[in-house]
């Protein structure tokens, strides 16, 4: 099993993945996992200025740390370890998923079904969002149903990432 801890530096967040581990989800795994690795945090620092985007508030700093946490995903997702990712933000859905997918399908041919389970529906689209904030809106670009072009936002995002809607089990 392998760890990845995203770091975020805001009031409130940057303590979460440790506070998760270290309400006892640390010693449940270790009695159900022979090994595991806790890998070098991802910290995700804010880009300024980083200008609203088609209404997308922050997009410059989620795409390029999502880009981050989805190559890490796949990498450890390709050689067959399972990953679990502690992250605080919602956005961060889009690099776990993606790197997941990736991975899967290159390392055993075939795409990954997913359990969703929100008390929202992440399926805003940058323009349907009454806030602008991605954390809403993780599901449409893992999915590729809502799709930016320029400024370097979400391009990294290929179909070898994305996530046929019919293989989400949404709860």
């Amino acid at each position: 099993m392998r760890i990845l801890n995203i770091f975020q530096p805001r009031s409130g967040t940057e303590a979460g993945p440790s506070a998760i581990l270290n309400s006892g989800l640390a010693g449940q795994l270790r009695s159900r996992f022979q090994q595991i690795y806790s890998d070098k945090p991802i910290e995700i620092r804010r880009n300024l200025p980083d200008p609203d985007y088609l209404g997308m508030k922050n997009s410059h700093t989620v795409s390029e740390a999502t880009k981050h946490v989805s190559e890490r995903v796949y990498e450890h997702s390709r050689s067959g370890d399972f990953v679990l990712t502690l992250g605080v933000d919602h956005s961060n859905a889009i690099g776990s998923l993606t790197g997941i997918n990736k991975g899967i399908l290159e390392r055993l041919g075939r795409e990954t079904t997913f359990i969703w389970v929100n008390a929202h529906v992440s399926m805003n689209t940058p323009d349907t969002s009454p806030s602008g904030y991605i954390h809403g809106m993780p599901l449409v670009f893992a999915t590729g149903i809502a799709q930016t072009r320029g400024e370097g936002i979400f391009d990294w995002i290929h179909n070898d990432h994305l996530i046929d809607p019919k293989r989400i089990v949404y709860i």
